[in-house]
């Protein structure tokens, strides 16, 4: 730049073409861009030409350069677009050219909904760390605080827990892992070509995660540090363009991994060879959800009804919901233990069952549940209404019941849900997953 603004001083004292001086040095910089710049970065070349256009109305915004350069530069594990107005406020944080806060990944990872104490200092990361009261306890009284996990580029479909690491699978592509001691962002598992719709974690000698796509494709990762970029194996269900591969995820030990899928079937896949063992039939649409309690598949289907299968010889033990009426609609997700079944309906239905018994069916949502989960005796569920419902569990065996404990009001529609640790993990629609806590010590 500093040798075109001598040209141009050089043009004015002699009188000379201005246009032919720029057309000269315009020639050089795209020859220096073609030597120059590696190959990635070859396609800014015409965004950078344009914005040294000799008419100062055609040079490109600094917006589409903006963008052009977040493209290649920003890895898609820590893309979040930047708020333009707030980036200009921003100053004691370094900015190039309002690239946004490019180098601050664990501050693209967690954007705590606290972010400062009175005290001026931001302790959220912190608080959430310290062992306080659970956060179901805490609900009625409002006492709850939540931070704001970013890394995905789309809606959060999946999520998995194990080997001190949170699993998120997403429609981006991509499962994401972030780390339980300070919730960073730690890894990003790209190895799918279709969006991953569930994810899994495998408690074994070598643990691992598993991850599945609507695509059809199974990838299998190495679940320990250092976290590898390639899936130690990829396997693939039969592609049929009439099906949309694979919906759901289960496994038992280190024996089977369980597929659900568009086909309407589920699929018992080795997990010693990696071959497929045995395909169970029987559902008349999609299976959406599995769940593995007490040596029984739990499988839920849009279908309406949710089969049981015997773990040892994948027979049929029974089927749930076949008499019921067909107002219910499909079944988005079930969630089981050792004292009942939980099984959400597409029509917002939510029904809990117990030894193939229907004890109580609400209507626990405005629309679409479209995932459940269960420990001890709380239930969650979230779904199109954009609100988590809990519900308490009182008595045993086929005197139980549900009542409804408190709700937690969210910002997109509900996709994920998971409770561990007195801690509730909720994905959203919106691409980002807030983990609620506890504000009482």
């Amino acid at each position: 730049m500093r040798v075109y603004l001598r040209y141009i001083i050089e043009c004015d004292e002699m009188h000379c073409d201005f246009f032919g001086w720029y057309t000269e040095w315009m020639e050089r910089i795209v020859c220096l861009f073609e030597c120059q710049l590696k190959p990635e970065f070859i396609p800014l070349s015409d965004i950078f030409c344009k914005c040294l256009d000799f008419n100062p109305e055609n040079r490109s915004p600094v917006i589409e350069l903006w963008k052009s350069l977040r493209e290649v530069m920003v890895k898609p594990d820590i893309d979040v677009l930047t708020n333009l107005k707030q980036v200009k406020n921003q100053h004691s944080i370094p900015l190039c050219l309002l690239f946004g806060e490019l180098c601050l990944s664990k501050c693209l990872s967690i954007c705590r909904a606290n972010k400062q104490s009175s005290d001026g200092k931001d302790d959220v990361e912190d608080e959430i760390l310290k062992v306080g009261k659970d956060v179901v306890d805490s609900i009625p009284d409002g006492q709850i605080k939540c931070i704001d996990l970013i890394g995905h580029r789309d809606c959060i479909t999946c999520f998995a827990i194990g080997g001190g690491f949170l699993f998120s699978s997403s429609f981006d592509k991509v499962v994401n892992v972030w780390s339980l001691q300070d919730y960073s962002h730690v890894h990003a598992f790209k190895g799918h070509e279709q969006r991953v719709t569930a994810v899994i974690f495998v408690d074994d000698e070598q643990p691992m995660c598993i991850s599945g796509d609507n695509g059809g494709a199974i990838c299998i990762w190495v679940a320990t540090v250092p976290l590898g970029r390639e899936p130690i194996i990829k396997l693939y269900e039969q592609k049929d363009w009439r099906y949309s591969g694979i919906h759901a995820l289960a496994v038992s030990g280190n024996n089977h991994l369980y597929t659900g899928s568009g086909d309407k079937s589920i699929k018992a896949w080795s997990l010693q060879d990696y071959t497929l063992s045995c395909t169970m039939t029987g559902h008349k649409s999609v299976v959406s959800s599995l769940v593995i309690c007490k040596e029984v598949l739990y499988s839920g289907s849009w279908d309406g009804t949710v089969r049981l299968w015997c773990l040892s010889d994948h027979s049929l033990l029974a089927v749930l919901g076949e008499n019921m009426p067909s107002n219910l609609n499909s079944v988005l997700s079930v969630a089981a233990d050792e004292d009942s079944l939980v099984v959400a309906h597409e029509n917002g239905i939510v029904e809990i069952w117990c030894n193939d018994t229907l004890l109580k069916s609400t209507q626990a949502h405005n629309g679409a549940v479209f995932c459940a989960c269960k420990k001890g005796r709380w239930i969650f569920t979230g779904g199109w209404d954009k609100v988590v419902n809990v519900q308490e569990l009182c008595g045993k065996d086929t005197q139980i019941d549900a009542t409804a404990f408190g709700s937690i009001s969210c910002d997109s529609v509900v996709t994920a849900l998971l409770y561990w640790q007195g801690k509730l993990f909720i994905g959203q629609a919106d691409r980002v997953i807030k983990v609620y806590y506890s504000t009482e010590q």
